[in-house]
């Protein structure tokens, strides 16, 4: 006996589709938000102390992987996902941040960019896992 699918009109997957980016634009938006908040308290640190220069990359590393855990934690515990939402989320931000590179200071990728790459992609996985996992917490409360 076959199998009786609902199916879908084109207007409801659209607005499926659309319902889907909308929070991960969100995210991208929070975690550029974030990071750029991040950086500027921390350019105001290192211009009131005497921090050393050579800090400046793994500092705003750092900040810039907290913002996208925060990020990728919203995106998958409010939102549908989990560890592929995270990484997703991760992964379009290298881009653009690796497009901005290259556009501005013409640079070639270098051993520095693999380390930064793969600590945004670890910040993401961890923060769309954690999501997750806070979703399901949630859900399992209210039964």
């Amino acid at each position: 006996m076959p199998s009786k699918r609902k199916r879908t009109n084109p207007s409801e997957q659209k607005s499926q589709i659309i319902r889907g980016i909308l929070p991960f634009v969100f995210s991208l938006v929070l975690t550029v938000g974030l990071s750029g908040g991040l950086c500027a308290i921390a350019a105001n640190a290192m211009c009131t102390t005497d921090l050393a220069p050579a800090l400046l990359i793994p500092l705003t590393t750092v900040l810039i992987c907290i913002a996208l855990l925060i990020a990728s934690l919203f995106l998958s515990a409010i939102f549908k996902g989990g560890i592929l939402a995270g990484t997703l989320l991760a992964s379009v931000l290298i881009l653009l941040l690796s497009l901005l590179s290259f556009l501005l200071y013409q640079s070639s990728f270098t051993s520095l960019w693999a380390t930064k790459t793969l600590a945004f992609l670890a910040s993401g996985a961890l923060g769309g896992y954690l999501g997750s996992v806070l979703r399901e917490r949630r859900r399992k409360i209210r039964r």
